[in-house]
């Protein structure tokens, strides 16, 4: 296996990572909102499904969206749906950035960053649609 090959065989992998994480987190909101009619933060299961996949999806979100450049200039990107795993992964890293510098502006009340994790899975949706890609080619 070349060396592009196995930086697109870790950005698939990462990608994945953070899909799986993500919708656990997702999963979380909508199983919470649906019982309760918000989500609720805290409570049993909250560690496990929210905060311990948080910190493994920002880990691993962190090595696809370092990896997306590289694999641009290399020409790594080669599968069918790598394209589309490689924007869903920027989507996510520039709508959180929005999410976090909407707490700079001067009318900001802290409820602004509620919208991150909604980013977060919005941003991974469309990574899961091109990582299904990948394998479906």
């Amino acid at each position: 296996m070349g060396e592009s090959a196995m930086l697109g065989w870790a950005f698939r992998s990462a990608s994945l990572t953070s899909v799986f994480c993500a919708g656990l987190i997702g999963l979380w909101a909508v199983v919470t909102a649906a019982r309760s009619g918000y989500v609720e933060v805290g409570g049993n299961g909250f560690e496990l499904l929210v905060i311990g996949p948080a910190l493994l999806a920002l880990v691993a979100w962190l090595v696809a969206i370092l990896l997306v450049p590289v694999l641009l200039i290399t020409r790594g990107l080669t599968r069918k749906g790598d394209g589309l795993t490689a924007a869903g992964q920027v989507i996510t890293a520039v709508l959180i950035l929005l999410a976090v510098l909407s707490q700079y502006r001067p009318n900001a009340t802290g409820w602004e960053l509620v919208l991150i994790g909604p980013a977060l899975v919005a941003g991974q949706l469309v990574v899961l649609i091109g990582l299904l890609r990948c394998a479906l080619n």
